[in-house]
């Protein structure tokens, strides 16, 4: 096995590692992000103080683990699943 395909099997592992932890930080997030609106929602004044805040908070806290799940996503289709090299020419369309 030439240096290039270890170099490449070395890559396309790194990238699946990174891929997985954005995906479970994502759903860490997420998952934060509604527990904390539900514990402000249950407690005895859950909906009066501060409640839009959190809301706010928890909504934006769950685009952007979305944006992240996106990457993640790119990043295993593009550099674990698909070869970086092209190999025909209708590919490269």
């Amino acid at each position: 096995m030439g240096i290039d395909k270890k170099f490449e099997r070395i890559s396309v592992f790194i990238y699946f590692v990174a891929a997985i932890a954005l995906t479970l930080m994502a759903l860490l997030i997420m998952g934060w992000s509604v527990y904390e609106v539900l514990a402000h929602v249950l407690t005895v004044d859950g909906l009066s103080d501060g409640f839009v805040s959190k809301m706010l908070s928890s909504v934006g806290a769950i685009v952007i683990s979305v944006a992240i799940l996106d990457v993640a996503k790119y990043m295993i289709e593009e550099e674990v699943v698909r070869s970086k090299k092209l190999h025909s020419p209708k590919e490269a369309r």
